[in-house]
């Protein structure tokens, strides 16, 4: 990936330098609620799923007032948001109607869900064995206060959906429960004469927006990727946030040249940059940065960078790359954009105050093929029909590219993939026997 290209000055790709304030930024946040029946063209809105586990068809523990209720056996779950608790029920309008069509639910979290309205279907002619009302709206606890908050909720039987009936007494386990986020904050954060767009989600889907990313290592897996737990912020100086501006929420936010530690509101919609005032240790980078994410190995910090500079500074500390993004034009002059995480293999490395330290990522990238090791680890000691094959691609830190495209020009002379025309051809394979000879061949897939 280094012949062919040269490097590309960001404040040309992107908004230009930002400069911080010396006094602390209160960023006002809006809440954002979806619209329904968004179209494919419109704004990127980022959501989140969880499925629910706990379903029953008696009430839980707890002072619960409910409605009047129609269905033989209705449906009970309950959802922890934001530290407080609210029921769900599932009912019918009609007593013989085929599924769930009603949802009660305890918006105000006082426990009494007779003064909350009925949820009906939001389509009357939605596949059966699937409800899906109207976006639940609720104010939950932030902070001091309460801030606003709105999900989707959908309900399914596999039974149904497959054109049989439900059960009498009613199975459980052929019912699927989903709620997915239906609401993020946005704000601008001014400096000089850029604007940096930021959205704030709820990735976990537990009516918070300040979970700060921690990194979950699994080390029999030494080769896959670091997953960050936590919420996510959205960056860009681009004007529209899109999904490729993705960023864990971090405690500690790096506008160019500035570093600030990052408090959020929600109850007051405010987003608050402090300016770091402590002591500060400096990162010599080897390559420009559209993004970079570290992570210290204490779980305490968790640094987002926009834009850094080539000698960054960050808090004193021990850390990974946990990711980045580049962005590079080719020789042709299209732009591509090259994303990363680490895996368990990424060193850590120490910063130390009133020095500066070389940090190692990114270029040069090494392609590779490799058996899973748990798909590696069941086919030992037989002779398996078929193997799976992973393609990678790892940068210097022993990170994996995530994702590779091209984001601007049609100029380049690289090979493109027939249908995803902003991805590159997928690479093809060659499979030699122990006696030289061509076993298998093929092209890998984009999964």
């Amino acid at each position: 990936m280094t012949g062919a290209w040269r490097r590309v000055s960001l404040a040309g790709l992107l908004a230009g330098a930002l400069v911080a304030p010396a006094a602390a930024e209160e960023v006002s946040l809006e809440y954002v609620r979806y619209p329904a029946g968004e179209q494919e063209d419109e704004a990127f809105l980022p959501r989140s799923t969880l499925f629910v586990e706990d379903l029953a068809t008696s009430v839980p523990r707890g002072d619960f007032k409910l409605p009047p209720l129609t269905s033989k056996q209705p449906l009970f779950a309950l959802l922890e948001l934001a530290g407080e608790q609210r029921l769900l029920v599932f009912d019918r309008a009609q007593a013989g109607d085929p599924f769930f069509s009603v949802l009660y639910c305890d918006a105000g979290g006082d426990g009494d869900l007779t003064n909350d309205p009925a949820l009906k279907s939001a389509d009357p002619e939605a596949l059966p064995g699937f409800f899906e009302p109207p976006p639940l709206d609720l104010t939950l606890r932030a902070g001091s206060g309460r801030a606003d908050y709105s999900l989707r909720v959908g309900l399914s039987s596999s039974a149904l959906l497959e054109g049989g009936e439900l059960s009498d007494p009613l199975d459980l386990a052929d019912l699927s429960l989903h709620v997915t986020t239906n609401c993020c904050y946005a704000g601008d954060v001014a400096f000089g004469g850029g604007v940096c767009r930021l959205l704030l989600a709820d990735a976990n889907v537990n009516g918070r927006f300040d979970d700060v990313a921690r990194c979950a290592v699994a080390e029999e897996e030494p080769v896959q990727v670091i997953s960050a737990t936590g919420d996510f912020l959205y960056l860009t100086t681009a004007g529209a946030v899109e999904a490729s501006d993705f960023c864990s929420l971090g405690n500690v936010l790096a506008l160019g040249k500035s570093l600030f530690q990052l408090r959020i509101d929600a109850a007051a919609k405010t987003l608050v940059l402090e300016p770091y005032a402590g002591a500060t240790a400096a990162l010599d980078l080897p390559q420009d940065c559209e993004r970079l994410f570290l992570a210290s190995e204490d779980g305490g910090t968790y640094a987002v960078m926009l834009q850094p500079s080539r000698a960054a500074v960050v808090p004193p500390g021990t850390y990974r790359v946990a990711g980045y993004r580049l962005l590079r034009a080719d020789a042709e002059g299209d732009v591509w954009s090259v994303a990363a995480a680490a895996t368990p293999r990424t060193p850590f490395f120490t910063a130390t105050a009133g020095s500066s330290t070389t940090v190692v990522f990114g270029e040069p990238f090494a392609p590779a093929a490799r058996v899973p090791r748990r798909a590696y680890e069941e086919s030992a000691g037989s002779t398996p029909e078929s193997v799976p094959v992973e393609f990678r691609v790892d940068g210097s830190a022993q990170e994996v590219v995530t994702d590779l495209r091209r984001v601007s020009g049609s100029a380049t002379k690289i090979e493109m993939d027939a249908v995803k025309t902003h991805l590159p051809k997928a690479p093809a394979y060659v499979i030699l026997s122990a006696a030289g000879k061509i076993a298998a061949r093929g092209a890998f897939e984009y999964g």
